[in-house]
Formats: structure tokens, sequence, C-alpha cells
């Protein structure tokens, strides 16, 4: 589903923006991101720890979204909240045995990180914060 709502894309990228999005995504860019981030870290993720900080602000962005009352209008809304909720249950999945990294964040996606992740995604994360996670191989 494209998400080709005329009203709620201006919504999204009202949102995006005013969240400091130089290039706010459209509503169905916003949700392959997520879609495809969760896979990048169901693979193992491959990047440093400030690339899954700057991927994952994402999910804060649908955050904003979805809480937003004039977002909640119009027929997209429902469909495009059920399929984050579904990328939102995988990733819940994939952190739920992962260290509590950040416990003093406002998010739930931001608290705990993957149990495993690529060769530089675990040196850096066990440099950060002295937590050893499983390598998984690219």
């Amino acid at each position: 589903m494209t998400f080709a709502d005329p009203g709620f894309t201006e919504t999204f990228q009202r949102i995006a923006r005013a969240a400091g999005w130089a290039s706010p995504p459209r509503p169905a860019q916003a949700l392959a991101q997520w879609e495809g981030f969760v896979e990048e870290c169901e693979e193992g993720y491959a990047l440093d720890f400030s690339e899954y900080l700057d991927d994952l602000s994402v999910r804060t962005l649908l955050h904003k979204v979805l809480g937003d009352p004039e977002a909640r209008h119009g027929p997209v809304y429902e469909p495009f909240a059920r399929r984050v909720g579904l990328v939102d249950d995988r990733f819940r999945a994939l952190i739920g045995e992962g260290p509590l990294v950040r416990p003093g964040s406002d998010h739930w996606w931001e608290r705990r990180i993957p149990a495993a992740g690529g060769p530089e995604f675990v040196a850096d994360v066990h440099e950060r914060y002295a937590v050893r996670l499983r390598t998984l191989e690219e």
C-alpha cells in the first residue's frame, strides 16, 4: 500500500520538517525505512552505533505522526498504523533479549538493542557500553 492520501502525506511531511528532517520522506518511504532497518537488525546490523541511532530515528518520526491528532483523520491512518505495529512487533521480539543500554530513553525502541549484530556494531557497542553482543557474520 502506498498510503497516498494527500492530506496524510502533507501532515506527515509537516511533522517530519518540524522534527528536523531536511528532506521529509513520504509515509510509505518512512515505513519502508523502518521495515528495512528492522530487516538489517534481524540479519545483524553492520554499521556502528551512531549509524544505528540515525537509522532508528525514523521510528521516532513515526511515533510523532501516529500521535498527531491531525494525522489520525483520513482513510490511510489506520492501515498505516497497523503496518507500523507489525514492524514494531518484529523489532520488539528482536530487542527483547538484547541489553538495556539507554534506560532513560522516552521510547521503548531506544532502550534496548539487538543481542547480536555485525562485527562493527558489536565492537562499537562494546566500546561505548562495555556490553558484549553476539557477532553475526555478514
